[in-house]
């Protein structure tokens, strides 16, 4: 499998900022429910924005491929309907 390394460079002083906002922004919470129990997330922000980060990259092909074959299957009925006489 090939690996895909993307980086972003933050500068230090708000490097710790930014990956809090991300992670509250997309509902990262300190504690989960396990067993009816809370305890503390065994996902770490790192972790929780990384999969985040993929499943944005995962939904934007998805849009993107259905897109252009919406547009293909678009304009295929363009054709097929311009084809019809009608007076």
């Amino acid at each position: 499998m090939a690996t895909m390394s993307l980086s972003l460079t933050i500068p230090d002083q708000h490097a710790v900022a930014i990956l809090n906002d991300f992670c509250e922004y997309h509902g990262y919470q300190t504690e989960v429910e396990v067993d009816g129990e809370l305890v503390a997330n065994p996902q770490t922000k790192p972790q929780f924005a990384k999969a985040k980060i993929a499943l944005f990259v995962k939904e934007s092909i998805k849009a993107h491929r259905a897109n252009k074959k919406a547009e293909v299957a678009r304009l295929s009925e363009v054709d097929i309907v311009e084809a019809i006489e009608i007076s």
